[in-house]
């Protein structure tokens, strides 16, 4: 047994202790992966161990697990497993010790995050669009007193917050019309010296360089979309009006990454139907000098089924198709930096591992400085962590729930905020202790349950799983495998040379010491 990973100052409890009766059952939360020849990774996702087994050791303590009888293993090895979070007194402590585990994270303070919404309604038709039809066509836009309630509200926060990121969304935010909201929030991230993030369909840049140009001292992150190349790009990100985008939104791009102030991300939407097309677009990249530019990013992402069924939409794309593209065109390009181009995070699983390890996977996750269990999929199920400012009067928690009011978590007006409790419960509730789908799952704490909305959009269930898991263990594996390859041989000569030897389970040696990695 070869410990990696695990907090084991949070698992002294679980130690043996002389008057303890008998030890029955392994926890269910285990992810198993070979490493030939002879031993297995063992991932205990309720304890956050990670630890290497040889195949027959562990085939032994699966028996036991088996027979719910551990007096055969040596006392060393129960103590090791009781230690590290795997063996339990029955399946009523493991799940004890899941829920309690779950409450302690919980309870740790969450960053608080701020939304703006312009307006609702959108100069685009994009075939994709995952806001439905029925949000878009009301063509709310922010009045004074709405703008003036929200800086209020939100510079309240920020004093008592580190995060100073106040976001900007839409509908589309940089339509001609909100030109006043956008500069008034623009005034308002000045003086509380706060970074401003705003996602748009890029139409209407040029007309806001100006803008940005004036508040120089704030930074604004902007994520453009460009579907491929010129044809393609028109076809599937419609302007409403009729006519092309493409050459207006590249302009808009190459002016806009001229301001110091801007750092710009430019997302290609992709899927079955336009693999061909990634090709073209890094081509164009290179012609525009785009992959030079320091303050230019890029993201590859994924298209997956539109929430709403009224709008035509393309199949499902395979996350593995993906990374595949990913792995053909960036990485073995010297020109391309892959730390500049990025996918969409496919397997938080795998982003964990990554961060413990300092192991790291292009295409396949992002980089995430969490350490602690995914108890939640997002900051919408904190108790009031996360307030989306909406055109309608309501507040809301999610981006992608915006004009849905059934899961609005209160209203806003006249200077003030009316946080409805009832809602921030209802949230609250939404955790992988509360998803029966997700309670036994061995995935649940590195997964989170999935993505609300996309649930709530299919059929309205805010306390059912958005749960990808075929997808999900296929990603994860793929990671181990690299992780397996290139990373697994230098944490053994590492662990080897710093501790000593003992004989374990079967007459073989082993290490019983662990390395700590965070």
């Amino acid at each position: 047994m070869i410990p990696l990973i695990s907090d084991e100052n949070l698992w002294a409890t679980f130690s043996l202790k002389d008057n303890d009766p008998p030890r029955t059952c392994l926890t269910k939360r285990l992810i198993v992966k070979k490493v030939p020849p002879d031993k297995l990774l063992v991932i205990n996702s309720l304890s956050g161990a990670i630890d290497l087994f040889y195949a027959d050791e562990w085939k032994r303590i699966s028996q036991c697990d088996i027979d719910q009888d551990f007096e055969s293993l040596p006392r060393s090895t129960c103590s090791f497993l009781a230690r590290r979070g795997y063996l339990f007194f029955d399946a009523n402590d493991d799940d004890h010790a899941f829920v309690s585990l779950m409450q302690y994270y919980r309870s740790k303070p969450s960053e608080l995050q701020n939304s703006i919404i312009p307006a609702l309604g959108c100069n685009f038709n994009c075939v994709y669009c995952f806001q439905p039809m029925s949000v878009r066509r009301h063509n709310l836009r922010m009045t004074e007193d709405q703008i003036t309630t929200a800086h209020k509200i939100i510079g309240e926060r920020i004093s008592r917050s580190e995060n100073k990121l106040l976001r900007i969304f839409g509908g589309e935010p940089l339509q001609l019309q909100n030109c006043s909201i956008i500069e008034k929030t623009l005034q308002f991230a000045s003086g509380k010296r706060l970074d401003v993030q705003i996602t748009t369909n890029g139409f209407h840049l040029l007309e806001y360089i100006q803008l940005f140009e004036r508040f120089r001292n704030v930074s604004v992150y902007v994520q453009v979309t460009i579907d491929g190349i010129s044809g393609t790009h028109d076809i599937r990100r419609v302007h409403a009006g009729g006519g092309p985008s493409f050459k207006r939104i590249v302009n808009g791009v190459d002016v806009l990454s001229r301001l110091p102030n801007a750092d710009i991300t430019i997302r290609h939407n992709i899927d079955s139907e336009t693999f061909g097309e990634y090709a073209g677009l890094l081509a164009f990249v290179k012609e525009k000098r785009w992959h030079l530019k320091k303050n230019i990013q890029f993201q590859l992402s994924g298209l997956f089924k539109s929430y709403d069924k009224s709008i035509r939409f393309t199949d499902s794309s395979d996350a593995i198709d993906i990374i595949d593209l990913y792995n053909s065109r960036i990485v073995p390009d010297p020109e391309l930096d892959e730390h500049r181009f990025t996918t969409t995070s496919f397997s938080s699983e795998a982003s964990y591992l990554a961060t413990v390890f300092d192991f790291h996977v292009p295409g396949i996750h992002t980089r995430n400085d969490s350490f602690g269990p995914r108890v939640i999929y997002c900051h919408a199920a904190v108790d009031s962590a996360k307030y989306v400012f909406s055109p309608d009067g309501y507040v809301y928690n999610c981006l992608n729930l915006v004009g849905n009011k059934r899961f609005a978590i209160g209203r806003y007006s006249n200077g003030r905020i009316e946080i409805d409790d009832s809602s921030i419960q209802m949230w609250s509730e939404r955790t992988i202790t509360g998803i029966n789908e997700c309670y036994g799952c061995e995935m649940a704490t590195l997964c989170g349950g999935g993505c609300a909305a996309e649930r709530i959009w299919k059929d309205g269930e805010l306390l059912k799983p958005s749960c990808h898991k075929d997808i999900k263990k296929r990603l994860l594996d793929r990671y181990l495998d690299e992780f397996i390859k290139r990373k697994l041989p230098s944490l053994l000569s590492s662990y080897e040379n710093r501790y000593r030897r003992k004989e374990g389970v079967g007459g073989r040696t082993h290490i019983t010491d662990g390395i700590a990695l965070s």
